[in-house]
């Protein structure tokens, strides 16, 4: 019974330090001033939820009668939720993870 007594603590502690690895969940990301524009539309969609992505790398591609461009997340971390599908219009500020 000592045995898996010590068994349980071992693992109460691996599973504790893991914690401290984990990368967090990624929401609240919004767009960011996105030029001469009111809004833009969503034309592609590279990451999914459950995906896990570094600061700086890009979420969703978004595009206007001139351009596209591509918007990045600002911090590391896993995707919760997208917020915005193919052909959503967003704008500065839009929450879109």
């Amino acid at each position: 019974m000592h045995s898996d007594n010590n068994k349980h603590l071992l693992w109460r502690g691996l599973l504790g330090w893991a914690f401290l690895f984990l990368p967090a969940l990624l929401e609240g990301i919004s767009a960011p001033d996105i030029g001469d524009f009111a809004e833009v539309a969503v034309i592609e969609l590279l990451v999914k939820p459950g995906d896990t992505v570094a600061a700086e790398q890009s979420l969703i591609t978004v595009e206007s009668d001139k351009a596209s461009m591509e918007i990045p997340s600002s911090t590391a971390g896993v995707v919760k939720e997208l917020r915005v599908k193919l052909g959503d219009k967003v704008s500065e500020g839009s929450v879109v993870l």
